[in-house]
Formats: C-alpha cells, sequence, structure tokens
C-alpha cells in the first residue's frame, strides 16, 4: 500500500504565510508586493483602523518593515505572535515570530536618564513626541523607529527642559540624560506699599472720605436746598399778605380789621403759608445742620483724631457746639 508523503511543518508554514498575504485586501497586497510601500502602509494603517484583525497587522508589519520603521513592524509582529498563540495557531506564531527576533537585532533604541535631583521633583511628567510615558521607562532602552524624536520633562514650577534626538538606524543604543530642572522665577507683584512721605508728589492718594462724610455731605446740600426753597416760599407768602393788607383798614377808610369781601380768607392765607415757610426753612436748617455736624465728626481713613462736636437747639436756630 502506497503512503501519502506526509506534509512537513515548513510546508505548512508556508501555506499559513501564504493565508496571511492573502487575507489583506488585494489591492493592498499588490502595492506592497510590487514594492510601492510608502502607498500601501497609509491604506493599511486604515485597514487596521476599521478590522485589527490577525492578517491586517502582519501585513500592516510588513509595510513598516519595507520603509525602514523598524520599531513599529518589530511590535506588530510581536503582537501577531502573542494573538496566535493565544488562539493555538502555532504556523501563524513561528512566522510572526521569526520576522520579530530577525528585526530585534537591527533595532534603534533611546533610553532616557534623569538626574537625581529632578527625578525626586514631585508631579514630573516626561513626554516622548507628545505622548507621556511615565517616569517608570526612566533608565529603559526603548526601541524607537529612526528619525527625530523630541524629549520633553516638566514639572509645576519649573522651566520645561526638551531636546530632539535624531535617531539613526540601528543596531545602536542613543542616551539622553535630563539635567536639574530650573526652578522658574518668582512671580513679581505690583508694589503696593505708599512711597515715603520724604518723597513728596509720589505718595499715591489715599482714599479719606468714608460713607458717613458722604451722608452728611448729602444731607447738608439737601437741608441747604430745603431751606432756600422755605426762604423763597415765605417771600411769596409776605408778599401776598402785603397786597392783601392793601385792601384793608386805612387804606380804604376802615378800621384796621375791616377788610374788603374776600380779603380776610387770602390774608389768612398768607399767614398760612408763611407759618409753613418758616417750618420749611427751620427743618432745612437742621438737615444741614446734621450734615455738617456728620462731615465734621465722621472718621476719616487714616486721619487724625476726629473732632468733638455737638448739635443742639438755641432760641432762634441750631448751634453747633465742639472742639475742633
Amino acid at each position: 500500500m502506497t503512503r501519502k508523503p506526509r506534509r512537513t511543518r515548513s510546508f505548512r508554514a508556508a501555506i499559513v504565510g501564504a493565508a496571511l498575504v492573502l487575507a489583506a485586501p488585494a489591492a493592498l497586497a499588490g502595492l506592497l508586493d510590487a514594492g510601492n510601500a510608502a502607498d500601501a502602509c497609509p491604506k493599511l494603517e486604515d485597514s487596521n483602523r476599521l478590522d485589527p484583525a490577525v492578517a491586517a497587522k502582519y501585513q500592516l508589519g510588513r509595510c513598516y518593515e519595507a520603509i525602514g520603521k523598524t520599531a513599529s513592524a518589530w511590535a506588530l509582529y510581536t503582537a501577531v505572535a502573542d494573538a496566535a498563540k493565544r488562539i493555538n495557531n502555532a504556523d501563524a506564531e513561528a512566522i510572526a515570530r521569526a520576522r520579530a527576533e530577525a528585526l530585534e537585532g537591527k533595532l534603534a533604541r533611546l533610553s532616557i536618564e534623569v538626574a537625581a535631583e529632578t527625578k525626586a521633583v514631585a508631579g514630573l511628567a516626561i513626554k516622548r513626541d507628545a505622548t507621556e510615558i511615565g517616569v517608570g521607562t526612566i533608565g529603559l532602552a526603548i526601541p524607537l523607529d529612526p528619525g527625530p524624536h523630541e524629549i520633553v520633562v516638566s514639572a509645576s514650577g519649573y522651566k520645561a527642559w526638551r531636546t530632539t534626538v535624531d535617531l539613526e538606524p540601528g543596531p545602536r543604543t542613543e542616551k539622553v540624560l535630563v539635567p536639574a530642572l530650573e526652578r522658574e522665577p518668582a512671580k513679581t507683584q505690583a508694589a503696593s506699599k505708599p512711597v515715603a512721605p520724604d518723597q513728596p508728589g509720589l505718595a499715591p492718594a489715599e482714599p479719606r472720605t468714608t460713607p458717613w462724610r458722604t451722608v452728611g455731605w448729602i444731607g447738608f446740600g439737601v437741608g441747604g436746598a430745603t431751606a432756600i426753597a422755605g426762604g423763597v416760599l415765605l417771600a411769596v407768602a409776605k408778599s401776598s399778605y402785603n397786597a392783601v393788607s392793601s385792601r384793608c383798614g386805612a387804606t380804604i377808610g376802615q378800621p384796621s380789621n375791616v377788610c374788603e369781601p374776600g380779603a380776610v380768607d387770602e390774608r389768612n392765607s398768607a399767614y398760612s403759608q408763611a407759618n409753613v415757610a418758616g417750618w420749611v426753612i427751620v427743618g432745612g436748617a437742621v438737615v444741614a445742620a446734621g450734615g455738617v455736624a456728620l462731615v465734621l465728626t465722621a472718621p476719616r481713613k487714616g486721619g487724625p483724631e476726629t473732632p468733638r462736636v455737638a448739635l443742639g437747639m438755641v432760641p432762634g436756630g441750631v448751634a453747633v457746639r465742639g472742639a475742633f
């Protein structure tokens, strides 16, 4: 009986490798196989974002390797090998692992060393190419694609330190030493204390008026205006009284208490107006005097001891007494 030849492991690996290649879209595989990796890589990146399957990652790794992004290709091959191992696909794992191992010896690596005083700074942040990598990576030789890489180290209260490393293709390991960070200069505040008195004309004006003094000035103004209005009203009442008086007494050939019809009512009205005017004048004077008292007695900001003033009524008016 004739036995069929047993397929070897290398034959199965070739079949799996072919399957990985054919799993990518035909157009993308054609671009990659034709050596047009520059056009294939962006499309494979989009394909991997839409469907991050093992085959898509493997093809993207091939593309990165073709354009010299060795660290990215190595990371993808390693991810494919780990994924294949999880699904018990030993052949796919072997292929991806072999490609990763072949690249590992060609990798360019970057190690970030940090001065001890900087490492002890609270809130230290390390960014590589705008991505924070954490203090746990300090001193580790991390595989990176060849090309420029910006390193920024910062912390609150310190000036940010930055540098750019142009990493050459491997195998090689570059080291960057981060020095002690410089503290930010203390923020200066505008001087707020007044200039010494022996510098005339330079001392800033300090407000000296208090709310009570303001009320006092308002009372003085209102009281004065009221007293003036009372005086006007008194003058009008006097004029009316004098006009009515010409229609009474001797001017009409009658006794003093005899007036023409209606003149008595007009004279009484004028007399009442005069009384009201008198009270208005007195009230306005009292309010004005109270305002003056407030102005004189209200404390001034930073001023000397306030004068002692007292307000009192005297016969015929208002008196202000005190020591000034």
